[in-house]
This record gives C-alpha cells, sequence and structure tokens, in this order.
C-alpha cells in the first residue's frame, strides 16, 4: 500500500546509521507479503544472490542487509541496502527509480539504446547533463518521452551522461542516475615522454612519489621505484575500460604489485599483476553487485623479469582475453561482471586497492585505454604493426568530415611529418611535433604549414563519386593540399589568399571517384607556406531516403538530397533554428 509520512531522528546520522533505521521503519511486513507483492525488491535481491532469493520482513525489520551499522558490513553490503530500500519505495506504490540507464558504448555511425524502469511514474523525460533543454525526437532521437532513449548515427559530439526525469501526479519530480555515452575510441594514451600527461589531451595522471623517466620501446618510459611511486588517474577514465594495452618492463619483486588497479575499494576492481600469489601473470575483475561476485581471472605465466614485454586485456560481452608480446595467452568465456558494474573512482596505475599490496616496481611505457574490444589483429598491430594508429582507435569513414587535427598516431615521418620539434601551437596534442592552433570559434586547425609536410588518417572507403571541400585560412596564393589514397594521387586543392590567418574560406576540388577500401591510408601532403587547415570533407549527393524522387509526383521541400553544404544545398545559418525536421542540417 502507499504510505505518508517521514522518518525521524533523534540527531545527526550517517547514511548507513539512518539506512538502519529504514530497515526497522520498512521491514514491519512478512516474507510473504515481500516476496508475493513486491516485484521491484524480489527482482534487486536476486540480482545479489541468484534466482530463489528474496527480502523477508519480520515484523522487526528487513532482511537480510537490514540491519547492520559500519562496523558490522562492507562497502557491498551498504549498496545492497540502497538498493533494497529503493526497490521497497517502488513496491509501496510510490514513485521510484526500480532500474537506473545502464552506461553504454556506441560505433560511431551506430545506435546507444538507455533503458530507465520507475516504478509508478506518469510521464518521462530525457536530458543530457550539460543541457536543461530537454531532448526532442527528430531523426536522430527517439523515444524522448518514453522509458526507453534510442541516439541513432553516433558521433563524438553525442558523448555525455544522459538521464531521465520522471513524474507523478502529487510527487516531485525524480531524475535517475546519469550514465555515459562513450563512442568506441581510444579514451586515453599515455606515452610517459617526461610527464604523465595523456597524448590526447583530456585524462592527465597526477605522480605520486617521485617517478623518473627513463628509455623505453617509444622514447622515454615512467620508472616506478616499488617503495614510494605510482600514477593516480582521473575518476572518469575507467568509466568504460573494454581494452588495456601497455608495454611493460618489470624489476621483479614480491607478488601482488599491480601494472594497473581500477576500482571502488576491496570489493570492486579489475587489476593485472605481473606476479599473483600462484606465480602468475593475472587479470582479475570483481563487481560485487551480481550475484556472480566472485572475482573471475585470466592468468598465465608470470611476467619475465628485466625484459619488455607489451601486455593486453580486452572485455568483449562475457568473454575476456589475455594477450602477451600480441598473442592471447588466455580466455575466459563466462566473465558476467563488468567495468559497468561499478564507476570506478580510484585508478592506478602501479599501486593496488589493497594497502598490504607492493607497489609496482619497473619501467611502463604507452598505457592505452580504449572504449571498445579491440581485435586480435588490432592488439597486434598496436602492439607491432604498422606503427600507424588511428586518431580515436577506429578509421575515419570516407565519404566525411575529418579534422585536421585527428591524424594518426605513430609519431614523426610514420604519422606526420613537421619540420618543427615541437609543437609551436600548443593547444592539443602537445606531446607532438604538428603545429595545432585553437581557433576563436572553437576547435582546431593545423597552422604553420610548410612546404614538404604532410599528415597520415587511416580510412574506410565507400565507393562513391564524391567532392572534396576543406577549409583553409591563409595570407596568400599558391599554396596546394594534395590527397593520396594509398600513395596513389586522387585530388588537389588550390589555396587561395583569404586576407588573414583568421579569415577562413571553404574550397572544393571537382568530382572524383573513390573505391572501395579498407584501413587505407589517406595522405594529406602541403605545398607551399603560410595556411592553416582546419578540416577537410569527401562528400557524395544521395536522394533523401535513399531512392530518386519520381516525376511526376509530389516532392516535399524538406526532402532534398543528402550530402551536406554546398553539395545538396546552400544555407547561411550554421544551425537549424527550427530544428523540427532533420535538425543536424543548417
Amino acid at each position: 500500500g502507499n504510505i505518508n509520512g517521514n522518518i525521524r531522528f533523534g540527531g545527526s546520522r550517517n547514511t548507513r546509521v539512518a539506512l538502519h533505521e529504514i530497515a526497522h521503519t520498512l521491514g514491519v511486513g512478512t516474507h510473504w507479503n515481500w516476496h508475493v507483492n513486491g516485484p521491484y525488491t524480489t527482482a534487486q535481491i536476486r540480482q545479489f544472490d541468484g534466482p530463489g532469493a528474496w527480502l523477508s520482513g519480520d515484523s522487526t525489520h528487513f532482511w537480510p542487509y537490514g540491519l547492520n551499522y559500519d562496523n558490522e558490513d562492507g562497502f557491498i553490503n551498504r549498496i545492497r541496502h540502497i538498493r533494497m530500500v529503493a526497490a521497497l519505495v517502488c513496491d509501496m506504490g510510490m514513485l521510484g527509480i526500480a532500474q537506473e540507464p545502464a552506461p553504454q558504448t556506441a560505433a560511431l555511425g551506430g545506435t546507444a539504446v538507455f533503458q530507465v524502469q520507475a516504478a509508478n511514474a506518469q510521464t518521462y523525460q530525457w536530458y543530457k547533463e550539460g543541457n536543461s533543454s530537454p531532448l526532442t525526437n527528430s531523426g536522430k532521437i527517439a523515444g524522448a518521452t518514453t522509458p526507453t532513449l534510442q541516439i541513432r548515427n553516433i558521433d563524438r559530439t553525442d558523448e555525455g551522461r544522459y538521464y531521465c526525469r520522471v513524474t507523478q501526479s502529487g510527487s516531485s519530480p525524480l531524475n535517475s542516475r546519469p550514465a555515459r555515452l562513450t563512442t568506441e575510441r581510444l579514451i586515453a594514451q599515455w606515452t610517459f615522454n617526461g610527464s604523465v600527461n595523456d597524448a590526447l589531451g583530456t585524462f592527465h595522471g597526477t605522480p605520486v612519489g617521485s617517478p623518473s623517466y627513463s628509455d623505453g620501446p617509444f622514447a622515454q618510459a615512467i620508472v616506478l621505484n616499488g617503495t614510494s611511486d605510482y600514477v593516480v588517474l582521473p575518476t572518469e577514465v575507467a568509466d568504460a575500460v573494454f581494452t588495456v594495452t601497455a608495454w611493460v618492463r618489470w624489476d621483479g619483486g614480491n607478488p601482488w604489485q599491480r601494472i594497473f588497479d581500477f576500482g571502488t575499494s576491496t570489493s570492486q576492481y579489475m587489476f593485472l599483476t605481473p606476479r599473483s600469489g600462484a606465480n602468475t601473470l593475472r587479470f582479475a575483475i570483481k563487481s560485487g553487485v551480481k550475484y556472480q561476485s566472485d572475482e573471475q581471472i585470466l592468468e598465465t605465466a608470470v611476467l619475465p623479469v628485466g625484459q619488455w614485454v607489451h601486455v593486453a586485456v580486452t572485455l568483449d560481452g562475457n568473454t575476456a582475453t589475455l594477450y602477451v608480446d600480441g598473442e592471447p595467452v588466455d580466455v575466459n568465456a563466462n566473465v558476467t561482471n563488468s567495468p559497468f558494474d561499478f564507476s570506478a573512482n580510484r585508478n592506478y596505475i602501479g599501486k593496488s586497492q589493497f594497502s598490504a599490496d607492493p607497489l609496482f616496481k619497473g619501467r611502463i611505457d604507452d598505457f592505452r585505454i580504449y572504449s571498445y574490444p579491440l581485435s586480435a589483429l588490432e592488439v597486434r598491430q598496436v602492439a607491432f604493426g604498422t606503427g600507424l594508429v588511428p586518431w580515436g582507435g577506429q578509421p575515419h569513414p570516407v565519404p566525411g568530415l575529418i579534422q585536421a587535427e585527428h591524424f594518426d598516431y605513430g609519431g614523426q615521418d610514420v604519422a606526420y611529418n613537421d619540420q618543427t620539434s615541437t609543437n609551436l601551437g600548443g593547444q592539443f596534442r602537445t606531446a607532438e611535433s604538428v603545429d595545432i592552433f585553437a581557433l576563436s570559434t572553437a576547435g582546431f586547425a593545423v597552422g604553420d604549414i610548410q612546404d614538404g609536410e604532410w599528415l597520415k588518417y587511416t580510412v574506410t572507403c565507400t565507393a562513391a563519386q564524391t567532392e572534396v571541400f576543406a577549409r583553409v585560412a591563409s595570407t596568400q596564393a599558391g599554396g596546394q593540399i594534395h590527397f593520396l589514397l594509398d600513395d596513389q594521387w586522387i585530388a588537389t586543392l588550390e589555396v587561395p589568399n583569404t586576407g588573414s590567418l583568421t579569415t577562413w574560406q571553404t574550397i572544393s576540388a571537382p568530382s572524383l571517384p573513390l573505391p572501395e577500401r579498407e584501413n587505407a591510408i589517406l595522405t594529406v601532403e602541403f605545398s607551399g607556406t603560410g595556411f592553416q587547415l582546419d578540416w577537410f570533407h569527401f562528400t557524395s549527393r544521395m536522394p533523401y531516403g535513399a531512392s530518386p524522387h519520381a516525376i511526376p509526383g509530389r516532392i516535399e521541400f524538406e526532402d532534398y538530397d543528402i550530402g551536406g553544404q554546398f553539395i545538396s544545398f546552400y544555407d547561411r545559418t550554421d544551425t537549424n533554428g527550427y530544428r523540427q525536421y532533420r535538425p543536424d542540417e543548417p
């Protein structure tokens, strides 16, 4: 039934004691009432204790997990208790969130689905965190006012946290917990070339102790002394960890050192140790949330001492794979724990969640986190492959728009050629020597371009008749931008004098055919000096709805071709002010 009242305490109480008293208040029924009439409560407890479990009431409190104080339980039982109380509220007929939306990882161009289960809700409205305006249905968004939100044709701008606001007549609105959407990409990369900064510029680490830097497989590596040195990574970096790779040179020592350990406590974590108590290289993950909450592991022979080894771990659904030097050495197809089961906020390189475990002693280089499971081929390529790694971990789709600063990883004379030894712009990818400057309108551009410099981009081409556009600014005419696909010339753009390096102009080349290719290398070569490049765009025009309009026949004005600005339409505004149809086009 419904309740109308409040719970009062005789003074200040912490969360755990408050939950203890709530257990008394809500536990006045019998277990048959909860078991038969409490579907939300039953569903929650079975996540923890398995099929057949139920929450009981004995007229004094509900149990299990109902009566313990701080010193009588651990972190996981507190999570259980909070979830039980939330479920009981739902079963009593009040407005409540029975199941929060789960984090999502989606491929570029794919679809993400968020779902919320709200008991007794009358209305639903989804929002993106940071924007007070509600989401509305469009060609990209579906279900904005339902329990299930779909976001289609995902791109990087869709990343962020999404939540649902539910309402019930007579109750205050209730927001779900925000859930993060991450695209499938390289999340972060620490090259350890003299610092613990993220090469992508987002998740800079914090050194603890006095780590030094010495020779590694790629320039420098971080040196951890095993007594006081480790690296703390930002909280959100481990929200969607599905591949971790690193080069490691272990100096030996006691078991249970950590190459990395991401988690919340000694109850929730995922780690890689060079030597377990069983003398193995071991990966372990424990969520502590589902009833299958024991550690689930991968392991192989202990890491060799004093030599560089490439290690990697991937999580793909219920299958986890451990790699050594690019080769799979152990596979577990029954891993039910997931990084999505907990929001890791204690993330370390070289340190354990367990205070008694020793710190890592040795060197670590090129430490990477991906938001999707790399294939075996991709793991080998990261370890020993061509040297080129696509920006974001995925090839750029062509036709499509590519930001100039999103060239491949790989370094000088592999992914790019730049005639200066440092990034003169200093605004993005600062560990690399390509000169990247910030734009006044947000974003970045490659600048200080010199004759003979070049950039490389890994692309996947769909066969199409295309045109190529580029946005440039220049102080003189005569410059050229050449495009080569797998070393074969396909187009050249002539750069005009736009008047200044802050006056931008879009230039284009006539129609050209592109072949169908996967993981091709697009090289952008420069002739001349004195200009900057913001982006380039290979685009093709195609009918809206895939089929040509029939004539004689009726054609809706808004169903113009797909292809973008200057190809399928020309519009003088930057955005679709009405956003009722095709909201992503101006």
